[in-house]
């Protein structure tokens, strides 16, 4: 058995687990959808290349989004692992964030410069 454990980026949620089993061709048996990271349990991984997509949306604003780790281990044997880390699609920098909210944002820096 192999486990694939996917971080969640903050401000996001997984919107296709009801497809994730499909895609896979019947060899992912569990998925456990944690608070903080999506699990998956593969009956085996072969040589042939196999993609699972997961889908994510935004859920909530949140500024400057850091990456996120995936990580792949066999269940019996976890000091031997392959990891890496994945971005969402937009920088998350503040300017995001504006273009989304611009009232709110004018107000809280209005906020922020009387309480200086």
């Amino acid at each position: 058995m192999v486990v694939l454990e996917v971080y969640k980026l903050t401000g996001y949620v997984v919107t296709n687990l009801d497809k994730i089993k499909a895609q896979s061709g019947g060899n992912v048996m569990r998925i456990d959808d944690e608070d903080e990271k999506l699990v998956l349990y593969f009956n085996e991984l072969t040589k042939t290349q196999s993609c699972v997509n997961i889908t994510f949306e935004k859920n909530m604003i949140v500024n400057n989004v850091q990456s996120a780790q995936a990580k792949l281990y066999r269940y019996y044997d976890t000091k031997s692992y392959s990891f890496g880390f994945y971005q969402p699609p937009t920088t998350g920098q503040s300017t995001d964030v504006c273009k989304e909210c611009p009232k709110c944002c004018e107000n809280t820096n209005r906020r922020r410069r009387r309480n200086v």
